[in-house]
């Protein structure tokens, strides 16, 4: 019963302690800014599978949709417009795919764009 009410006491100091650190720097974008933001971090978990840097975008996704407004299916949707071929264009001059830039490219396209206004 004491290690019940030491977590619970911790874990109200942990939560009164963030409210003293202050908001998260999400709070401050835009729903544009954070769809924009998850189709980035969606399309290079897409395509470096299984490194650190995919579970971190992993992470930054669920940020990016806890703090916007927009509905979860227009996030659904980014999945959906990654196209795996495209990124074929993206080759560098001394050969192979330069997946980065085209996932740049991506979440600054058009069709990201036009998710936030069907919501």
């Amino acid at each position: 019963m004491k290690t019940l009410k030491n977590s619970v006491w911790l874990g109200c100091v942990g939560w009164f302690y963030s409210l003293l650190v202050g908001a998260s720097p999400l709070e401050n974008h835009s729903n544009e800014q954070l769809l924009t933001n998850f189709a980035l971090a969606s399309c290079i978990a897409t395509f470096y599978p299984k490194t650190e840097v995919a579970k971190d975008a992993k992470v930054a996704m669920q940020g990016y949709v806890e703090f916007s407004d927009l509905s979860i299916e227009v996030f659904a949707g980014i999945h959906e417009l990654i196209d795996r071929k495209a990124v074929e264009q993206y080759q560098a001059k001394r050969g192979g795919t330069v997946e980065l830039a085209y996932c740049i490219d991506f979440s600054h396209s058009e069709q990201v764009q036009r998710l936030t206004t069907s919501d």
